[in-house]
């Protein structure tokens, strides 16, 4: 990559969020976005919702194995906090249309918060990923809203 004739290697795989679609402010639902990348044919992205008994479940993504692709169809997400509620380890479990199976180990080795608009909180999290036997790099959000970040995690902290 050349910017302003300065060259910089680019030597990794990434993925950006093009969730373009309309924004409604006031209205933030509890959401993870997790993705990563270990190889130019092996890669993962899932997007989950928080259901009614309180568990991170699919609701759309795609598992890459071997360069072959597909939607995820079924899964859920599993989140370890640090002392402050922050996520610091994350598992997934999912399924997609070919009946092959992803499970997903991530460490969160950076983070932090961004908030696009005043009714979202998201912890952005630099993830190194252990799926498929490789090791991989990605990223981990955890979106909330700020006024149930404060009652959840806040609150119940000593």
């Amino acid at each position: 990559m050349v910017l302003h004739g300065e060259s910089s290697p680019v030597d990794c795989y990434a993925i950006r969020d093009r969730a373009w679609g309309p924004r409604r402010d006031h209205r933030q639902r509890r959401v993870g976005y997790a993705y990563g990348t270990a190889s130019a044919t092996s890669a993962f992205l899932a997007i989950f919702g928080l259901d009614t008994t309180g568990i991170d479940r699919v609701w759309s993504g795609y598992l890459m194995r071997d360069g072959v692709w597909a939607k995820l169809e079924s899964g859920e997400r599993r989140v370890d906090r640090d002392a402050a509620g922050r996520p610091a380890a994350v598992v997934i479990e999912a399924r997609d249309e070919l009946g092959r199976s992803l499970h997903a180990s991530g460490t969160v080795v950076s983070r932090m918060a961004f908030t696009p608009y005043p009714s979202m909180l998201t912890w952005c999290g630099m993830t190194t990923w252990d799926f498929d036997g490789q090791q991989g790099w990605g990223e981990d959000q955890d979106v909330w809203s700020p006024r149930r970040w404060r009652r959840e995690m806040i609150a119940d902290r000593p």
